[in-house]
């Protein structure tokens, strides 16, 4: 029985050699290992990707861009029902580019339409104040 129980020590350097495997596995593959969690608001998207595609040297901006924008983000409306939705599905079906997508969403964001809780990372739709429709 004694030959089975190891020390404290012993199962946490098992533990970081199978960490360590696993992220020299993940280096090797060309890809971030498992799944992103962004923590950032699309509009930041195109300094997240420059930082992405900077610590992944195989990858141009334009790729890293790609990679974020086909994760799914978090989505409230004015009435407060929360989504997600996928960046990159949206670009497709409106045909526009990932760079005028984010541009546009940016627009939103400074005029005050589109909004980030960093807290529960979502975008959250704000409609005017003087908006006809939603008074």
């Amino acid at each position: 029985m004694s030959g089975n129980r190891r020390t404290r020590g012993q199962k946490q350097a098992a533990k970081k050699k199978r960490r360590d495997q696993r992220a020299r596995k993940s280096a090797r593959s060309g890809r971030p290992a498992g799944n992103a969690t962004l923590t950032v608001p699309i509009w930041e998207y195109p300094a997240a990707a420059q930082s992405l595609a900077e610590k992944m040297p195989s990858w141009t901006v334009d790729r890293a861009l790609d990679y974020l924008l086909a994760k799914p983000v978090g989505w409230q409306t004015p009435e407060g029902d929360v989504t997600s939705l996928v960046p990159a599905d949206a670009i497709t079906d409106t045909d526009v580019s990932a760079e005028s997508f984010v541009s546009s969403l940016e627009v939103l964001q400074e005029l005050g339409h589109l909004g980030w809780d960093p807290m529960r990372r979502l975008h959250m739709e704000v409609l005017p104040e003087d908006d006809p429709i939603g008074n």
